[in-house]
């Protein structure tokens, strides 16, 4: 297995026909071994040597092909169709074109008898915000006069960070989060906008935020989304007229089968039925722990006609003044909720952590599944940890 780690690691070949001439280094009789070898015996020798299922070549005489390599396949949020693969050679970069599912295919010209950066990278355009880079790896190498394969395999960074707020943009869309600002969404009198892309109108209060990241269970795909806007109230208080400021969120669940049988054992067992929950850092501390502060989990239980049931999670803070209340449509419900800005630490201007999950029962009993705005997929963490909330700003 020495020589194959080194012919996979070194490998450097030249075409005549259908057979290559490859050398490698063989450390343990120190000596190069210089070996003619056919494609068909190359390929599954190729297959054998790599630790991994990608393997990323860039041909320097004829037409490139590559494969979306794990790193991204990995990643449910991004779609194949909207990725950019670019190849360069120092300064000139060649686009490879997808022609087919999991294909890229184009031509580099890389410049005979003399060394070459060659930098492979791949990125996907985010919205108004323009391109955004996801993974990179690149080699400096020698070509000679002949054609040449270049063999890519030590694997891709992806370290790229541009809103500089030390979650690289890979990280940040499978979290469902913006990675060109460190705020997730804007709230306005006018509703939610998105940074960088625009989602569909809600009708309510501006985009339509999806939250669509399984945590929990098995995904069933239900078109749930969430938005928010900002409200002024007056309110009278012993002849005083105060104006009081509130954050009005939207929640419609699409959800054809109602269960809330959780408040039968007690009110904390709520989080097994269907129920929308909201999750607020009023400051943006983000500390990990819930500070007793201004950090909160409301969960809204759908348990009447326009009626709901509000608790509070072991970790929250008190808050007085939330409201709600349901509509309920044929194959789902919505939550309109109440939040004043003063009570949960909200000021205008300024950042504060939010995020919003609903989960699913469809039988009773435990829940089937659970979706957030903001998570990692398989991670459901918010309710003890609040450097997993999105965030926001109220304008």
């Amino acid at each position: 297995m020495q020589k194959l780690w080194k012919l996979r690691k070194s490998l450097v070949m030249t075409q005549k026909s259908m057979h290559y001439t490859a050398w490698w280094v063989d450390e343990r009789q120190n000596k190069v071994v210089r070996r003619s070898i056919s494609l068909y015996t190359l390929f599954p020798l190729l297959a054998a040597c790599s630790s991994a299922t990608d393997v990323t070549q860039v041909n320097t005489g004829s037409v490139t092909e590559m494969t979306l390599p794990h790193v991204l396949r990995s990643v449910a949020a991004i779609d194949p169709s909207g990725l950019q693969l670019q190849v360069s050679v120092n300064d000139a970069t060649t686009t490879l074109l997808r022609e087919e599912d999991n294909i890229w295919r184009g031509s580099v010209e890389v410049p005979a008898n003399q060394t070459s950066r060659v930098e492979i990278e791949w990125g996907t355009d985010y919205g108004n915000s323009g391109y955004v880079r996801l993974a990179a790896q690149q080699r400096f190498i020698f070509v000679g006069a002949e054609e040449r394969t270049i063999l890519f395999d030590d694997g891709y960074s992806t370290s790229f960070d541009d809103d500089n707020d030390t979650r690289t943009n890979l990280s940040e869309l499978e979290q469902n989060r913006s990675p060109v600002d460190r705020k997730d969404v804007f709230i306005g009198a006018n509703g939610t906008f998105a940074e960088g892309i625009t989602y569909p109108s809600s009708g309510v209060c501006g985009h339509k935020i999806p939250i669509n990241v399984l945590t929990r269970g098995a995904s069933t795909n239900p078109d749930i989304w969430w938005c928010a806007k900002l409200q002024s109230t007056l309110v009278d208080l012993d002849g005083n007229v105060q104006n009081i400021e509130n954050l009005q969120l939207t929640v419609s669940v699409e959800d054809d089968i109602i269960f809330t049988d959780g408040s039968s054992v007690s009110e904390d067992q709520f989080y097994h039925d269907d129920s929308i929950e909201i999750y607020i850092d009023g400051d943006n501390n983000k500390r990990g722990p819930y500070d007793g502060l201004n950090d909160f989990q409301f969960r809204f239980v759908p348990i009447g006609d326009g009626v709901f049931n509000v608790a509070r999670g072991p970790n929250s803070f008190s808050s007085t003044n939330l409201n709600g209340s349901f509509e309920y449509y044929n194959g789902g419900y919505i939550l309109t909720a109440t939040i004043p800005l003063q009570e949960v630490g909200i000021r205008k201007g300024f950042e504060f952590g939010i995020n919003v999950e609903v989960s699913d029962d469809d039988n009773g009993g435990d829940r089937d599944a659970k979706y957030a705005w903001v998570a990692a997929e398989g991670v459901d963490d918010s309710w003890t940890n609040t450097r997993l909330f999105g965030t926001s700003q109220v304008e």
